[in-house]
């Protein structure tokens, strides 16, 4: 991939594949969670080798109804984090489960399996920290032998265990604390120039405005409920009052009123240490290149 830009995009949240013209940076997920950012938290969780937090945010992106924009993310992440360090077998891997998705998206495994492919391969970021970041990093010479390539797969009974619950009649406030299982990592908005750090006031007020860009609950609001935005107010209206109701009854997940740890899984706690260029170049592996001062003695 010629363009980093593209993956400045895509963690960025600035290119949407679903919908060419958006009202807002701030998408929230099936699960509330602000979408930015679990890209964010879907690359630290790879780099960190977390399989199954790595796919708890696959399958929030995919569940969510991107997954077009979730495949250009594994593609760059690839490009930029794990190509310079691994056979080109591992490209041709994530292109070819991609390609057996399109011709039956209901092979939902096929994702996980792009994951799990990647997790347990060595990477490298100083790619990354030099042309996003913008640091000097060493060298890195590739001594790569093409050897016969180990593919992993992801069953559907694993892929499974992060589908979307059906909705149960009143009982829509206990979904997020049964389904929030991984706090965003908030610790890097500043470092990833998340477009909005602070959501408080969107996720606990306007939390159904700030989903209509989400094709999941899009579907929701429009096919189910016949319901449309309100960019004045903020908040998705129903056309009658019975719509309403039914719609709260079964998606009514009340963030507001949730504890404060569970609202913190999306928003996060407000005292998060922001990590430096440094900081994630010593946890990742990252070699950056030491400035030296000369000192002239007169």
């Amino acid at each position: 991939m010629e363009s980093f830009d593209e993956l400045k995009n895509v963690l960025g949240c600035i290119e949407d594949n679903i919908y060419k013209k958006k009202k807002n940076p701030l998408v929230f997920t099936r699960y509330l969670y602000p979408k930015e950012q679990v890209n964010h938290s879907l690359l630290l969780a790879l780099l960190e080798k977390n399989l199954d937090e790595a796919l708890f945010w696959t399958y929030e992106q995919y569940h969510s109804g991107f997954q077009e924009e979730l495949y250009l993310f594994i593609q760059l992440v690839y490009e930029n984090f794990y190509k310079s360090s691994n056979s080109s077998a591992l490209g041709k891997c994530i292109d070819d489960l991609y390609k057996k998705w399109t011709q039956n998206q209901k092979q939902h495994h096929l994702f996980g399996s792009m994951i799990k492919n990647l997790i347990c391969r060595p990477y490298n970021v100083n790619k990354f920290i030099e042309d996003y970041m913008g640091a000097k990093c060493e060298h890195c010479v590739s001594d790569i032998k093409e050897t016969k390539f180990l593919r992993i797969n992801c069953s559907e009974e694993e892929a499974a265990k992060y589908d979307t619950p059906s909705p149960e009649y009143q009982k829509a406030r206990f979904v997020l604390p049964k389904v929030c299982r991984y706090p965003i990592r908030h610790n890097v908005s500043t470092l990833f120039k998340c477009s909005n750090p602070v959501i408080e006031e969107q996720y606990r007020y306007h939390w159904t405005y700030y989903c209509w860009d989400s094709p999941y609950w899009r579907a929701i609001f429009e096919d189910e409920y016949k319901g449309a935005i309100n960019d004045e107010k903020k908040r998705v209206d129903f056309d009658d009052e019975n719509n309403l109701e039914d719609f709260y009854d079964h998606y009514g997940y009340e963030p507001d009123e949730q504890k404060a740890e569970i609202q913190a899984m999306s928003i996060g706690r407000g005292d998060e240490v922001q990590m430096t260029i440094k900081d994630f170049a010593d946890l990742y592996g990252g070699k950056m290149v030491k400035k030296t001062i000369k000192i002239i003695r007169k």
